[in-house]
């Protein structure tokens, strides 16, 4: 059997988290869920750095390890730009018409680490409605943050946990956590 890692932001780090970083990037996420709510996809999309990824694991392996195990999600950079051009166009059949979501964030942890990274995680519910349906999402953020940028803070890994057994009764994950 291999030996399996654990990718950026899949882990909180121990120990008590910094109060006074946590309760700024606790202020950042919630612009950061206002942008995803009023579909200002391309202006929250800025705030992810080249190299970063996006990922929604499976309920069956909420720390899985995107190389090895299956992901409802698993963006890089580039595909996850492809992903919001998709949304804002219309492509995306999925979002046609668009959602109305609202994102809930609590319990918002954040810790400096050595190398000057940022390691956060929060609780979230997200709400989504569309076509006389209402979807409810509970579940975690794990992020590994940089700070700078326009916004404070760049997204280096954005790791959204569904605490889900399975997706039904919504059966998709369409709008992004």
């Amino acid at each position: 059997m291999s030996e399996r890692t654990l990718p950026l932001g899949s882990v909180l780090p121990t120990g008590f988290p910094d109060m006074e970083l946590s309760r700024r990037v606790e202020l950042w996420l919630y612009q950061d869920v206002e942008l995803l709510d009023s579909w200002q996809l391309h202006e929250w999309y800025a705030r992810f750095t080249p190299d970063s990824e996006y990922l929604v694991p499976a309920t069956d392996r909420p720390e899985g390890n995107p190389e090895l195990d299956l992901f409802f999600v698993r963006d890089d950079w580039f595909l996850l730009g492809q992903r919001v051009d998709a949304m804002m166009n219309g492509t995306a059949w999925a979002e046609s018409p668009r959602s109305v979501t609202r994102h809930l964030v609590t319990n918002v942890r954040a810790w400096r680490m050595a190398d000057d990274s940022i390691e956060i995680g929060a609780n979230f519910v997200v709400y989504r409605s569309a076509l006389a349906q209402l979807d409810v999402y509970p579940g975690t953020y794990r992020m590994t943050l940089a700070e700078g940028g326009t916004s404070g803070f760049e997204i280096r890994s954005r790791r959204s946990i569904l605490s889900l057994a399975q997706l039904r009764p919504a059966g998709r994950v369409s709008v992004i956590l």
